[in-house]
């Protein structure tokens, strides 16, 4: 870390081998972005690449293009470093750098620069100054080149990852175009020089989230030919491009151009006037929380590697009494190597630790012979369940909790103090424990002391793949997933009994997979549970384990490996695996270590679509390809659970169900380990963001989970109504997956027709019902339950009526039903929404009918208008400050035709005399669903 912040500034800077020149760029002295790089160490040698770092395009007027910096005309002031505004500094010291460059205008139109390094991020600051008798029209495109040796990607936090040039944001060179948003932050991985030892970096821009950035225009991603700082056409045009002169995806490398301006040509910068535009760029594999006193971050993978060899080690291979801790860990890490008694090279071992580093940099100005020191700046690290603190072999002890930083610099000083513009730093040694995978996060706590305590805290989350090890719930069935491929010689071409009983015990006697096969003629998702013979990649299986201990199994498999290509450093494309899907229910897995969000798969329809071209999820789900909810299945519950957002994650050894309505190819998309985060396949292009069906609450746009649950604890939790103005053609509606019935359920589903379905959606109406059937595996009570109730709009009357008994319950009053069921047999109900149309709920009148003032002791009457009648009535006479004295009312209903009437009899709650003075009749009213309304009226009472 201490690295990177000393190099944040110059790391990314060209230079000249032959002259020693800093910013060299195209034969010009001071390229104006220079130092805008790469943020980290791994940028590359000094003087091993000759690209461009960054630079600035003003475009002024609507017509002039000026590469800033580039002539040294141009120079107000050379970049120079300053630990504040007036003190000289070094790069060393991680300073403010400044400088300033005239635009036009004879000098009366020019941009000053300020780049500061904020931990390992650098903010840059540039101000348009007009000093000029006339306004000028200024835009600024700040681009930033990256070098791949091969392949090269750019993340898009929202919409996943792509090799292909995109205007995100705003595109004007064509009007009216539909392009995806500008995300809070742009990630771009890929390498620095054509070779391949060079390591891989994650650089990120930063868009949203902090509170001065600047959002930008629009955000062009091209080949980094294209957006070279030349002046010929096409590599000298402002504007972006709707294609890159580089098709299908970069060939060279690539670059981000950042347009900022409130139009395509720029910000109107009046006579006498300025404008500021902040921009942040940092490295992506860290995290930084930005604040006036302090900047607090924390740095550490993203993503922990798989080392599939762990399974020849010794320990490993054969290991039938394995454990998560002792086993599952050696296939997290890296290898460790020695020699044999022949002197030839073998793994000896993993290599699983890493270092989590907290860094916090005080922002305070430094004072020469006046600086106050923060003092007492300790870090803390608080671990997730799956890592712990390692053993330190430098000391054969476990790393602690809390250390006080150290500081860093030139002015270092001892360790818990840090004076104005330095940097502190404390790290831990870090291990996974192997008992858990998927993303997990841990926090980093830092406090300051002295002189004024203070205190914050940061987060940030690590990906740990699975392993051929997970603890399963044993005894029951569940859906499961294999998230690896396998050797055919040593898991006997994928056969079960071999795969599962090789290496886990207690073994199973025998091992029954099942799979459900859609019948591909059917418009009702009908099929049958077949026994499979074999495990691949991508399916999923109704498995039930072995007894084990404590209601847990732990499976071992044999001949595991992992999909080859699914974890690229960057030198090589990544293939998405594929499965062909039929016509209705399909169950489908994650075939990686690593989760995939749904929103990365890719769709191809195999029927009326000649070109095979491919579709993203959420286009198959609108297109009505494929239904938009994905089931899983809960063993705790011993029943299903689903979820429509696209931004969720398929796990590893998770099975699910999808349905299509035609048959389809699915590419899973192929995570990339890159030592942060987890990426899609850059052959995919961009897939749509999160979406919801129900958005925003209203009698017209709403869901209700409705839940069946057994005293055993079996329970449905997978069936949704409601209404919204987007379920045409039934697109609302879901299927519900078939019943597994070798084990114990209870199920709740919707009769429409001769199809049941786990959600039904309405067109908006006054007036809906939906026809409900109960069944069970067991006789005996079920608990109906509603989950939602309050998020329905309270102008919507729902009740259920049970067709066997014909009662009738409101469910305004409970949420809750117990119906007796006999198993095989069908319950049915039918659950009515009903939306109010009479007026809503309020005073209309709050009056006294006695004139006004009376003296203490006498007898006062009120008459209340209300728009509906059977409402509770409270009502309090207060003091003006609101203390109550006396109540009229309370949850009263007695109303005729709108109209309640009121008395008080003038003394306080105790009975006695009210003395005179000023006070406040509060009157509530609250009707059967909750609506209410308030009024007040003021009361004089005399001597």
């Amino acid at each position: 870390m201490t690295q990177d912040n000393d190099q944040a500034l110059l790391g990314g800077v060209t230079k000249d081998p032959a002259t020693s020149a800093l910013g060299v760029f195209d034969d010009a002295q001071f390229p104006f972005g220079w130092g805008a790089g790469q943020t980290s160490t791994v940028g590359g040698t000094e003087g091993t690449y000759q690209d461009y770092p960054a630079y600035l395009r003003a475009l002024v007027d609507g017509a002039t293009q000026v590469n800033v910096g580039f002539d040294t005309n141009q120079v107000r002031l050379s970049p120079t470093f300053r630990l504040t505004d007036g003190l000289p500094g070094s790069a060393a010291d991680r300073p403010l750098l400044i400088g300033s460059y005239n635009l036009g205008a004879n000098g009366s139109l020019y941009l000053e620069q300020r780049i500061r390094l904020l931990r390992s991020t650098a903010r840059f600051e540039w101000t348009i100054v007009n000093t000029d008798t006339q306004a000028h029209t200024v835009g600024l495109r700040w681009t930033t080149n990256q070098r791949a040796a091969n392949n090269f990607y750019f993340v898009n936090s929202d919409r996943g990852i792509s090799p292909r040039p995109v205007v995100l944001g705003n595109d004007p060179s064509t009007p009216g175009a539909v392009v995806p948003p500008i995300p809070d932050a742009l990630d771009i991985y890929a390498r620095r020089a054509d070779t391949s030892t060079d390591p891989g970096f994650d650089n990120r821009q930063t868009f949203r989230g902090l509170s001065d950035v600047t959002l930008p225009l629009s955000v062009y991603i091209a080949d980094a030919v294209e957006l070279a700082p030349g002046t010929a056409t096409p590599a000298g045009q402002y504007l972006p491009r709707a294609q890159g002169i580089r098709v299908p995806t970069f060939e060279t490398g690539l670059a981000t151009a950042v347009y900022y301006g409130n139009t395509p040509q720029g910000y109107v910068i009046p006579a006498g006037g300025r404008r500021v535009v902040v921009a942040y760029v940092g490295e992506g594999g860290t995290n930084d929380l930005i604040a006036d006193d302090l900047v607090v971050g924390t740095e550490s993978p993203t993503a922990l590697s798989y080392y599939p060899g762990a399974a020849t080690l010794a320990g490993v291979a054969g290991n039938t009494s394995a454990t998560l801790v002792d086993v599952a860990s050696k296939f997290i890490g890296a290898p460790t190597t020695g020699t044999d008694a022949n002197g030839n090279v073998i793994v000896t071992g993993v290599d699983n630790k890493f270092r989590i580093y907290a860094s916090v940099y005080s922002q305070k100005q430094r004072l020469p012979d006046a600086d106050v020191p923060l003092s007492g700046v300790s870090a803390s690290l608080t671990l997730p369940p799956g890592l712990r603190f390692a053993i330190d072999p430098t000391t054969g002890l476990r790393d602690v909790t809390t250390k006080l930083v150290t500081p860093i610099g030139s002015a270092a000083g001892k360790a818990g103090e840090l004076i104005g513009d330095q940097d502190g730093v404390a790290s831990w040694l870090v291990e996974p424990t192997g008992e858990v995978f998927g993303p997990v996060t841990y926090q980093v706590a830092v406090g300051v002391a002295r002189p004024n305590p203070l205190s914050r805290s940061i987060g940030r989350t690590i990906t740990i793949p699975a392993t051929p090890l997970v603890e399963l719930q044993s005894g029951t069935f569940q859906m499961v997933g294999f998230p690896f491929q396998f050797d055919a010689s040593l898991s006997n071409n994928g056969d079960p009994d071999t795969v599962i009983n090789s290496l886990s015990r207690p073994i199973d006697e025998p091992v029954i997979l099942y799979r459900w096969m859609p019948d591909p003629l059917s418009d009702t998702g009908a099929g049958r549970y077949i026994k499979e013979t074999k495990i691949e990649p991508g399916v999923a299986y109704f498995y039930r384990p072995s007894q084990g201990s404590a209601g847990k199994r732990l499976l071992y498999i044999k001949g595991a490996a992992p999909e080859s290509l699914q974890a690229p450093t960057g030198n090589t494309l990544p293939v998405p695996l594929q499965r062909i899907l039929d016509k209705g229910w399909n169950m489908i897995a994650n075939p990686y270590v690593y989760d995939i969000p749904l929103n990365y798969l890719r769709v191809v329809p195999l029927e009326g679509n000649p070109s095979l071209s491919s579709i993203s999820f959420g286009e198959a789900v609108r297109n009505n390809v494929i239904k938009g909810g994905v089931f899983y299945f809960d063993p705790s519950q011993g029943g299903y659970a689903f979820f429509e957002d696209l931004t969720a994650p398929l796990k590893p050894w998770q099975g699910y169900w999808i349905y299509v309505n035609t048959r389809v190819s699915v590419l899973f998309a192929t995570p990339t380990q890159r030592d942060a985060v987890v990426l899609p396949d850059p052959v995919s292009s961009t897939p749509e963001p999160a979406t919801r069906v129900v958005k925003d609450s209203s009698t017209s746009n709403w869901t209700l989970d409705i839940i069946a649950r057994r005293a055993d604890g079996t329970m449905d939790r997978a069936t949704r109504i409601g209404m919204s103005p987007n379920t045409a053609d039934n697109r609302g509606n879901m299927p519900k997956p078939p019943v597994f019935e070798q084990q114990k359920y209870v199920r709740m589903e919707i009769a429409n027709g001769n199809s049941r379905y786990a959600q039904v959606l309405k067109n908006p109406s006054n007036k809906a019902t939906w026809n409900l059937e109960l069944t069970s595996s067991e006789d005996g009570p079920v608990n109906v339950m509603l989950s939602g109730l309050n998020s329905v709009p309270k102008r919507m009357r729902l009740t259920i009526t049970d067709q066997q008994t014909g009662q009738t319950t409101n469910l305004r009053n409970t949420s809750a039903l117990k119906v007796n069921v006999r198993k095989g047999a069908v319950s049915r109900f039918v659950l009515t929404a009903v939306a109010d149309v009479t007026r809503p709920l309020a005073i209309t009148r709050l009056v006294s009918t006695g004139g006004g003032s009376r003296a203490a002791g006498s007898s006062y009457a009120y008459l209340l208008g209300m728009t509906q009648d059977n409402v509770a009535i409270d009502a309090t006479l207060t003091t003006v400050s609101g203390s109550p004295i006396s109540v009229l009312a309370a949850g009263s209903r007695a109303s005729t035709n709108g109209v309640a009437k009121l008395s008080w009899n003038g003394r306080s709650q105790s009975g006695a005399p009210v003395p005179a003075g000023s006070y406040i009749l509060k009157v509530r009213v609250t009707n059967d669903s909750g609506d209410s309304d308030t009024r007040t009226l003021p009361v004089t009472v005399t001597r």
